[in-house]
């Protein structure tokens, strides 16, 4: 497991298969990206790159936003198959590898941090 700051002290880049990913990265910062790069949500899904970002309370980001340049930005998205969430908290899609790396993640989610 690895966790980091990005650019932002506002964003932890948490790595891993680890549980407790969210945990870890809200010790760190108020908005979490993790990143699991085996996700398998059971054993009939082959193990998969998972993004879950999330933010400990509406108002650090703009999440909506960020989710519409994601799905425009990840080459694995597709009309049926594509990043969704709420307000609070998205997620890559389901069942395929998100073709974007951490770093790239963080530079989208950074531009959509609110000022406070």
């Amino acid at each position: 497991m690895k966790a980091e700051l990005s650019m932002s002290s506002k964003v932890a880049i948490v790595i891993g298969k680890h549980r407790d990913a969210m945990t870890i990265g809200y010790s760190l910062a108020p908005i979490v990206i993790a990143f699991n790069p085996e996700f398998s949500p059971n054993p009939k899904v082959l193990p998969h790159a998972k993004y879950t970002v999330a933010q400990y309370k509406i108002g650090h980001a703009n999440l909506v936003e960020a989710l519409k340049e994601l799905n425009q930005t990840d080459p694995a998205v597709t009309e049926e198959v594509k990043w969704g969430g709420s307000a609070g908290i998205i997620g890559s899609p389901q069942g395929i590898s998100s073709q974007l790396t951490p770093e790239q993640v963080a530079e989208i989610v950074g531009k959509y941090i609110e000022a406070e």
